[in-house]
């Protein structure tokens, strides 16, 4: 994977490309798939090879798969309480907060939930 613009555009090993929608203010730039559909897709794609290889891993994927997914609707959920939907307006004061070490690293060592 490869970021051609990050956050936006990742060629893929294949050489395919996923674009991501991208919006200014409520209209659409350039259409897209969204983080939920793509969660969507892997979380279909992991319960297809869950029934024919059951595993420990894949469980443990799919809880946070959909843990992930859970999350960025409730956000979505928020934001459109906070009338802030379609906007680059926050939704959460989250300033002067660091990420968290996991959260922003880009790979994961192959024996992290191991």
């Amino acid at each position: 994977m490869k970021a051609v613009d990050p956050g936006r555009i990742y060629e893929l090993s294949a050489g395919n490309r996923l674009f991501f929608v991208q919006k200014e203010g409520a209209r659409i730039t350039r259409n897209g798939t969204t983080n939920e559909e793509v969660l969507e897709v892997l979380i279909d794609r992991a319960t297809e090879a869950y029934q024919r290889l059951p595993s420990r891993e894949t469980i443990r994927a799919l809880h946070c798969m959909r843990e992930a997914l859970a999350a960025f609707r409730a956000r979505t959920a928020r934001r459109v309480g906070a009338n802030v939907e379609g906007t680059q307006q926050s939704h959460d004061d989250v300033s002067g907060k660091q990420i968290h070490p996991h959260c922003a690293a880009r790979t994961y060592p192959a024996d992290r939930f191991a």
